[in-house]
């Protein structure tokens, strides 16, 4: 995931359609909107294969009120 921030930052959940979290973490801020961070999340395998397969997702933003932060791209891998 491509962020930036010159707010608060905060958390991103990602949770199936189901309503299972599948990972959760902390996105901070960067100084700027303008200066891009690349934050790499890895599941571990048992979550992996409980997830596995085609999947509808949400992400979820949680954090103080305001800007928290942007997000340039999202990428599975």
């Amino acid at each position: 995931i491509s962020t930036s921030s010159a707010g608060a930052g905060g958390v991103v959940n990602v949770i199936t359609k189901d309503g299972t979290l599948v990972t959760s973490f902390y996105l901070a801020k960067t100084g700027s909107w303008q200066k891009w961070d690349i934050k790499k999340v890895t599941l571990d395998k048992k979550t992996i294969k409980r997830i596995a397969g085609k999947n509808d997702i949400t992400l979820q933003f949680i954090g103080p009120s305001g800007y928290l932060f942007n997000i340039k791209w999202f990428m599975f891998k």
